[in-house]
């Protein structure tokens, strides 16, 4: 089976878990195509770009696929348009709301049109949080297939020992569902 998958990085975030999923399929003799495209390195211009040009490769590549596999909303204008039978959109917590957070308003509510669009796009729609799928269903009537992501706990290896306190939990992240402070926060009454 012959995937492409897109994401605006391949490291960290849902970059991370998009290039730990393509090594484990890739390990499993599937064969994995990461669509690797320049942004313009600008505040604000980032995705914007990133999505304009992946489209454009989108557009012109002649390649054809089993399934094409879009992480994250600007990834979703080149799944588009990428040759495959089968198409994917996997979100990591409710964009729109991501946006509002960190960018100003008119970001925001461009994020929140573009959200809405690309979303109905896609043969399937994927989410490793179902915090995320629920708020998705609430606030746009979609259906989200919950898939936790992969985890290679290989990777943890080369990390030393941290001093372990009975009782106490440490966590550095940003508080948003994508990140499972759901999770988080529901441990923390059986601490």
């Amino acid at each position: 089976m012959k995937l492409l998958f897109i994401s605006p990085r391949f490291s960290g975030g849902i970059g991370g878990h998009a290039a730990m999923l393509a090594d484990k399929l890739t390990e499993n003799g599937f064969e994995v195509k990461k669509m690797i495209i320049p942004h313009i390195p600008i505040k604000n211009l980032k995705n914007p770009s990133f999505a304009l040009l992946s489209s454009l490769k989108g557009i012109v590549d002649r390649e054809f696929f089993d399934i094409v596999h879009g992480f994250n909303i600007p990834s979703a204008y080149a799944m588009k348009y990428a040759k495959g039978k089968k198409k994917v959109l996997s979100v990591h917590g409710v964009f729109s709301e991501q946006v509002d957070t960190l960018h100003s308003k008119s970001i925001s509510s461009i994020a929140k049109i573009a959200e809405s669009q690309v979303l109905n796009w896609p043969d399937k729609l994927t989410t490793d949080s179902k915090a995320t799928q629920k708020l998705y269903k609430e606030k746009f009537d979609l259906n989200f297939e919950y898939l936790p992501s992969p985890l290679d706990i290989q990777k943890f290896s080369g990390i030393s020992d941290v001093t372990k306190i009975e009782n106490q939990v440490a966590y550095v992240g940003r508080d948003s569902y994508e990140k499972g402070i759901d999770i988080l926060k529901q441990a923390e009454s059986k601490i």
